[in-house]
């Protein structure tokens, strides 16, 4: 046989060419060798492959790395492969051929398959394993760059902040944010590592939290320091454990708590935390804004409010705070610059002209529709436009119980639970009512849409087009859940909810059936079958037809809300930023009517003031 034709056998292409070299060895006759696997092969020779019988200086040996040939136990004899000897003839070409050939068959054999690295994404500068899960919660769509930077800080850096802005910059909306991120971060800790408080009832439901007082166990916090202190001492279970829990507390519409009350609760973290770092070492994330409502408790001997910036602990537990400028609600710059002014205290003269101006009806009123809601300085005001306006309408009254529940069996303990729920316990309606959705119920329909009630019907009539417009005068229950064929059985005897006619901001009018909606009061325990741990316990609740009266609202009652229609008397204002919470709850120009406008009723604090410019200089 031809030498030449060896060359298929030995083909490196994969481990079994190793063997294919060793069968080719047999069918040569070359004796087998003694392997040291530890010598160093001469330097003549060190390529080969080849292992000798002896350790003579013209042979050579097995390397440590060549683990196929050590296996085979054959190899060829050096003396066929060293430069002294004739090696000219067709065997020794071969032999020669077979050594490179098994040379790199046995490299081939040992090195690994690399697989191809992906190119390393830039490094963000926020911590990596948090961005990572940001990115995935989806916290940051939508926000401005503002916004991701105080996410950022709160959630990845821990940093203790207040952060601000004029009204329509996107402050709730950023808050609910951190809240879902904190809620994620200390998941494996329990709820009570982020306790979510405001400084009213209102505007904590709303995030779904608790008032600051209820949080701190303190009542209305009037009683000297040392006392509060005392009584949370000897609540141990409850009042002490949830003030040791805390990781990080968060305060909105800060601008309503006072200074004092600020100054008590850092003394008091400090002493029960036994830490007398700022609020005893808790994170604080603060939002509000100074130029809106004022504190309505404690005030200095002229009277005047005591704002929670001017309070001692709050120069050593804020070391951060952000001003948040792009505008949301308003697409109007002019507009927004004009409410700006306002915020401020100072108005040019072109403003005082246009503001003027709109003392008519607002230009986006269409027949049969909504009405502007008029907002009052005062809750009683609002209420009675409301039992008047009603008083007017002659038509039948549907009366809707809310439904209260809830792991909670005491009434007293539950109710006092769901006192901030803007669902009302009790709800009269008729025919011809302006109302205003409190739930979202799609991404058309949202909390703060306007409409009027234009009939009522059950789930069946109303998707075959067949609603009553006169409610029979009667008192309807219903049950949180009824079975499907107990629906179709008992179609006649279902309870009827108001169909409601709502203007939508494009100009379009949609027509919905208000079902109730539950709001609830919830808190997370440990729970050890569950998956993570923890479970959600749910403390209270109430279904409720998610609807109020809206031909007048308090201007307390509208802040945070965004309305599309909104009219106001500024005779009624008497508290400086009321004006500015007021106007600012309109989205346009064009839906807002102002009545009797005054430079003299628009004014700003100048302690407020004075913090701002400080702030803006920093």
């Amino acid at each position: 046989m031809r030498p030449e034709t060896f060359g298929r056998f030995y083909a490196p292409r994969e481990r079994g060419a190793v063997t294919s070299i060793n069968a080719l060895c047999i069918r040569l006759s070359i004796s087998p060798a003694t392997t040291r696997p530890h010598a160093r092969p001469p330097p003549e020779v060190a390529a080969s492959t080849c292992t000798p019988p002896s350790p003579s200086p013209h042979a050579t040996r097995s390397t440590s790395h060549n683990a196929a040939a050590r296996r085979s136990g054959w190899a060829l004899h050096a003396a066929s492969l060293t430069p002294d000897r004739t090696t000219h003839g067709p065997f020794h070409r071969t032999l020669r051929q077979l050594s490179t050939a098994s040379q790199a068959a046995t490299k081939a054999a040992k090195k690994p398959t690399r697989r191809k690295r992906k190119k390393p994404e830039p490094k963000d500068e926020i911590a990596e394993p948090w961005r990572r899960q940001v990115k995935l919660l989806g916290l940051e769509k939508g926000l401005s760059q503002g916004q991701r930077a105080v996410l950022d800080m709160v959630v990845n850096q821990e940093k203790s902040i207040f952060f601000t802005g004029p009204a329509g910059t996107g402050k709730s909306l950023l808050l609910k944010r951190i809240i879902e991120g904190l809620t994620v971060k200390y998941l494996d800790e329990g709820s009570a590592s982020v306790a979510v408080t405001a400084s009213t009832g209102l505007a904590a439901f709303s995030i779904g939290g608790t008032t600051l007082h209820r949080f701190a166990g303190i009542g209305l916090g009037n009683a000297p320091t040392k006392r509060l202190i005392s009584d949370i001492m000897k609540d141990r279970e409850f009042k002490l454990q949830r003030w040791r829990d805390v990781k990080v507390l968060i305060i909105d519409e800060i601008s309503m708590v006072d200074a004092t009350l600020f100054d008590k609760l850092d003394t008091i973290a400090r002493h029960v935390r036994m830490d007398d770092s700022p609020f005893g070492g808790i994170q604080l994330v603060i939002t509000g804004d100074f130029f809106q409502l004022p504190p309505v408790l404690q005030g200095r001997d002229d009277g005047s409010p005591r704002f929670c910036f001017e309070a001692q602990a709050w120069q050593t537990a804020v070391k951060h705070t952000i001003g948040l400028t792009q505008i949301f609600r308003q697409k109007d710059p002019v507009f927004a610059g004009m409410l700006n002014e306002i915020r401020e205290g100072h108005l040019s003269p072109t403003s005082i002209d246009v503001f003027k101006a709109l003392s008519r009806p607002p230009k986006t009123l269409v027949d049969n529709g909504p009405e502007p809601a008029e907002l009052f300085a005062l809750r009683r005001d609002a209420d009675a436009a409301n039992t008047r306006r009603m008083h007017n309408i002659k038509k039948a009254v549907n009366t809707y119980h809310a439904i209260d529940g809830g792991i909670i069996t005491d009434t007293a303990t539950r109710q006092k639970l769901l006192a901030d729920c803007t669902a009302p316990e009790v709800l009269q309606i008729k025919e011809n009512a302006q109302v205003m959705l409190i739930k979202n119920i799609n991404k058309t329909l949202v909390n703060g849409s306007l409409g009027r009630v234009v009939g009522f019907a059950n789930k069946h009539t109303f998707i075959r087009g067949q609603w009553t417009t006169q409610p029979p005068d009667q008192t309807h229950h219903w049950r949180a859940k009824l079975q499907p064929s107990l629906l179709v059985d008992c179609e006649k005897d279902l309870p009827v909810f108001p169909v409601v006619r709502f203007q939508l901001p494009s100009g379009d009018a949609r027509t919905e059936l208000c079902e109730p909606a539950e709001w609830s009061v919830e808190r997370w325990v440990r729970e050890p079958w569950s998956h993570d741990g923890w479970d959600v316990e749910i403390l209270a609740t109430r279904t409720q037809v998610p609807l109020i009266l809206a031909w007048a609202l308090s201007i307390h009652k509208s802040q945070g809300q965004t309305l599309e229609l909104v009219k106001v008397d500024l005779n009624r204002v008497f508290e400086m930023g009321q004006a500015y919470v007021a106007l600012s709850r309109a989205k346009t120009m064009e839906g807002l009517q102002v009545l009797n406008f005054s430079p003299g009723k628009v004014t700003a604090h100048p302690r407020v003031k004075a913090f701002y410019a400080a702030l803006e200089k920093t």
